[in-house]
C-alpha cells in the first residue's frame, strides 16, 4: 500500500509520456548531525538548569528531546526513480513516504551500487552520495541499480 503511494506521487511529477520502472524511498544525514544534535542537547540542558530545574532526568529528557528534533531537522528524505531513459531524484515528504518535488535528471547509466547494509536498512551510493534506504524500498533499489 505505501508502495503504492509513492509511485502515484512520482508518476504525478514525471513528464507527460514520461513512463516510471520503479521508485525507492531513502534519506541522508546532514554530515554535521551529530553537531547539531549535541549542541542541541546541551543548550536545553543549560537553559534547564538556568530557569532553576532541580531534577537531571527531566533536563536530561529535554535534551534528549532537543537533539533528537535537532537530528531530525538536518535529515535530507529523498525519492530515486527509474524511468526507461534516465533516473529521477525527488525530494521527499518528512511524514509519509511521498515524492514532493524534482531535484534533477540523471543519466541512466549513473552508477547505483550497494554501500552496506543491516537488518532494518541498506546503504547506497548515488552519485557519490551515501543514501539510507529501508528494507521496505530495498526490491526497489535493487531492481533501479540493475534496470
Amino acid at each position: 500500500m505505501r508502495h503504492a503511494i509513492l509511485l502515484r506521487s512520482v508518476a504525478r511529477l514525471l513528464t507527460e509520456g514520461e513512463s516510471l520502472v520503479d521508485a525507492a524511498y531513502m534519506w541522508r544525514r546532514h554530515p554535521h548531525m551529530l553537531w547539531y544534535g549535541g549542541a542541541a542537547f546541551t543548550l536545553l540542558v543549560a537553559v534547564a538548569a538556568s530557569v532553576g530545574w532541580q531534577d537531571w532526568p527531566a533536563r536530561i529528557g529535554f535534551g534528549t528531546a532537543a537533539a533528537a528534533i535537532a537530528v531530525y531537522s538536518t535529515t535530507e528524505y529523498r525519492v530515486l526513480a527509474r524511468t526507461p531513459s534516465q533516473l529521477v531524484l525527488f525530494r521527499a515528504s518528512r511524514i509519509r513516504q511521498v515524492a514532493r518535488s524534482v531535484i534533477d535528471y540523471y543519466p541512466a547509466t549513473t552508477p547505483i551500487e550497494m554501500v552496506d547494509g543491516n537488518m532494518l536498512a541498506t546503504s547506497w551510493s548515488f552519485s557519490g552520495v551515501s543514501y539510507t534506504v529501508p528494507k521496505s524500498s530495498e526490491r526497489s533499489i535493487r531492481l533501479i541499480a540493475t534496470y
